[in-house]
């Protein structure tokens, strides 16, 4: 909960500008390919950990707008045994369990603006340091991408190109198999549920800055379907975040998404610029 104070009238005036605006700003998209590796500002620890995120704003009087946002992760991982005693040296995983969930709600006056949620689980096993598979499933709905339902299963090559203090990169690639139920726009031909096989591409780039007090994360999706290339989604988003502690870091992110072949009534391409804070434990 914050503590209400009250501010001189220019004060105030900004503060309400600077709320609606991160509201806005954060609820301009409602992709339905989202990315599940988010930054946290805690590092990777062995055995059970996770984290959450939170956010409520109630406007009320010239704007009436609520936004709640709730979302959190749960981990399990273990280690290969380290080749050497340098501590600033990255860890790497050999098995990894995820799951993780969110849902964000928003609307202005009675009107609903954004309405979404996501649930995600992962298993990673690594059979080489330089090589390993994941098997995936995730379920969510997105009412402005006039998205019911989408239910994804799939299997993938993990690949760690590169890891070092500062910087990592690392590629998958696999088979993702993926069932989808919309709401239908009125007089469209769209069918209204759809199975499709698609070959997933990842890549992902982390960097580390000041003394690992600031992180960075660029992370690419490229899904086109294997029976029709020039059906694909693409997804860009990147991230920053400052640590304050292990614990708890603020950032701001900016995802671009993609889709060739939406359904009626949905646009190509969809745009996110969101600010955000994160608690590890």
């Amino acid at each position: 909960m914050k503590r209400v104070r009250t501010l001189p009238h220019h004060g105030a005036r900004l503060l309400g500008i600077i709320s609606v605006t991160t509201i806005v700003l954060s609820s301009s998209n409602a992709s339905a390919q989202v990315n599940t590796d988010t930054l946290r500002p805690g590092p990777l620890r062995e055995g059970l950990s996770g984290g959450v995120d939170g956010s409520f704003v109630k406007l009320g009087g010239n704007v009436e707008l609520m936004d709640i946002g709730l979302g959190g992760r749960v981990q399990t991982l273990r280690f290969w045994p380290s080749t050497t005693e340098r501590p600033n040296v990255p860890k790497s995983v050999q098995r990894m369990v995820y799951l993780m969930g969110n849902f964000h709600y928003t609307a202005r006056g009675a009107q609903p603006i954004l309405n979404q949620a996501l649930l995600h689980g992962r298993f990673i096993n690594m059979w080489h340091r330089r090589v390993g598979s994941a098997v995936f499933v995730q379920h969510q709905f997105n009412e402005f991408q006039r998205l019911r339902v989408r239910s994804i299963w799939g299997t993938s090559i993990s690949i760690p190109l590169f890891q070092s203090p500062v910087f990592g990169a690392s590629l998958g690639s696999g088979y993702m198999f993926e069932y989808n139920h919309i709401s239908v726009f009125p007089g469209a031909n769209d069918a209204p549920r759809t199975y499709e096989h698609r070959w997933s591409n990842f890549l992902g780039l982390k960097m580390t800055a000041f003394e690992g007090r600031l992180l960075g994360q660029s992370t690419t999706y490229m899904q086109p379907r294997w029976d029709k290339l020039s059906d694909f989604r693409f997804l860009e988003e990147v991230e920053l975040l400052a640590k304050l502690n292990d614990s708890f870091g603020f950032g701001a992110t900016f995802s671009f998404l993609y889709d060739s072949a939406p359904p009626t009534g949905v646009k190509n391409a969809d745009t996110r610029i969101a600010s955000n804070v994160r608690i590890s434990f």
